[in-house]
């Protein structure tokens, strides 16, 4: 059995659609939807680290916010590794708790609701890397830089991917790829 992880926002969730949707709420319209964002935070959206903090908060003030995000376009393949017995995926994710539901059980139900995954395995970690050494990962997909690199560096026998986005250009890495469902079809098809 192959070992999968996934990160969920920003590979199979649209976080950042839904983030911007709040700024705009919160700053008078800001950021305009010509700016792109070019680095993890905010601050390539003209936000300042004091705004991203007020947006942090205003999250964590809506109950359940998590499980509002809408998903990816091309990511319906997680159906396909998570009913076939052949892997075992694993959702790890870097949410913080605020209102409502423990945020390991929002992206469990968000799954649920979303892909129709029950039962979905979800950590929660900031430090991936140590999660897909303990793991044993086979795979491993996210979108941020960092967590390529703890993957990559803690677990090197683990075939790690980085989804591409905006904010990671300039990230020089070998294994980047459009969408999950690219990601999806090279396990698949091994």
């Amino acid at each position: 059995m192959l070992k999968v992880g996934v990160d969920i926002d920003g590979v199979l969730a649209n976080f950042t659609a839904s983030a911007r949707t709040l700024c705009k709420e919160l700053f008078n319209g800001r950021p305009d939807d010509s700016l792109i964002q070019t680095t993890w935070a905010f601050e390539s959206l003209g936000i300042t680290k004091e705004e991203e903090s007020l947006l942090w908060r205003k999250i964590d003030s809506i109950p359940n916010w998590w499980m509002t995000l809408k998903p990816e376009m091309d990511a319906w393949l997680i159906n396909n590794l998570c009913h076939d017995s052949n892997y075992r995926v694993v959702f790890i994710t870097n949410r913080k708790n605020g209102t409502g539901l423990g945020v390991d059980i929002q992206s469990a139900y968000w799954l649920e609701d979303n892909f129709e995954l029950s039962h979905a395995n979800v950590v929660i970690s900031d430090d991936k890397g140590p999660v897909a050494k303990g793991l044993g990962l086979d795979y491993y997909i996210d979108d941020r830089p960092k967590n390529v690199s703890e993957v990559a560096a803690a677990a090197p026998n683990c075939k790690t991917f980085l989804k591409k986005a905006t904010y990671s250009t300039t990230f020089d890495y070998p294994n980047r790829i459009s969408s999950f469902n690219e990601f999806a079809k090279i396990i698949l098809e091994t």
